[in-house]
């Protein structure tokens, strides 16, 4: 079957990166007692006189704890205890994937994201799965910046690693800071920037009920159109999905990414 141009250039895109109740606000975990607090959280969020670093959704690992990550969510990343769904061999992905792990390289990747041969072990569901992200990434209507914060807190509520490794390479190379990135892990209200504060509200009222409370509703509806509040709820329950599917699958980050993780970490310790 051949790839329609749409699908190529999101293929080309994503090498890149993933390319997935109460009317009160809902806080997406527990607090944790401030002995918890970590040194890289003061140093990025503490004030000037030494005040506690923001309430965090999830926990800091120390940095000396080789098996387990610097920043990672309350629960810990969720993960089967086995690859239940490993991408297939490159030499049983057919042609078009061998090609596309080749052109990756001229957008920065060595290899294409184990998401893309592991959806396509369902063919039928793969091509249209692709064409309909393809509207979120590359073709989105939303600000890249926003449409990655959104990702990342979506990532971080359903605690998929594979997803938030992904698109923590996406912001970082797209121009998001390091802090606004630690942000999408915090609670609502120790996000110091209210706009990013009202899209982390609606990211996890989303996550908890489906329904986006009428002041955020409105506030957002303010910066967006009709049509981006409609790309920015559908956005949400997108990658909450491929979420799903990469938490069950086991599949594991690429080396390459890995590296970009450890590298932000090591930039926060």
């Amino acid at each position: 079957m051949k790839a329609p141009a749409s699908v190529m250039c999101l293929m080309g895109s994503a090498s890149s990166g993933l390319g997935l109740c109460s009317a009160k606000a809902m806080r997406p975990s527990i607090l944790w007692p401030p002995e918890l607090a970590c040194n890289h959280a003061n140093h990025l969020f503490a004030g000037s006189d030494n005040t506690p670093a923001p309430r965090r959704t999830g926990t800091v690992r120390d940095s000396t704890m080789i098996d387990r990550d610097l920043l990672e969510p309350e629960q810990g990343w969720a993960t089967p205890s086995r690859v239940r769904l490993p991408p297939p061999p490159s030499a049983e992905q057919g042609i078009f994937f061998r090609l596309m792990s080749l052109s990756s390289r001229a957008f920065g990747r060595a290899e294409l994201p184990h998401v893309f041969p592991l959806i396509h072990r369902n063919p039928r569901l793969f091509w249209g799965w692709l064409c309909f992200a393809s509207r979120f990434m590359p073709w989105g209507r939303l600000p890249a910046p926003v449409r990655e914060k959104i990702i990342l807190r979506v990532a971080w509520n359903c605690r998929s690693r594979y997803e938030w490794a992904q698109h923590l390479e996406i912001a970082l190379r797209i121009g998001v800071r390091d802090d606004e990135i630690v942000a999408t892990t915090l609670f609502e209200d120790s996000i110091g920037v209210e706009h990013d504060r009202l899209l982390m509200r609606a990211c996890d009222q989303l996550r908890q009920c489906k329904l986006i409370d009428e002041t955020t509703w409105e506030a957002l509806s303010r910066s967006y159109s009709d049509k981006e509040m409609v790309e920015l709820v559908m956005l949400t329950g997108h990658y909450e999905m491929i979420a799903g599917v990469l938490i069950n699958s086991g599949i594991e980050v690429e080396p390459a990414i890995e590296d970009v993780i450890q590298a932000f970490f090591r930039r926060l310790s």
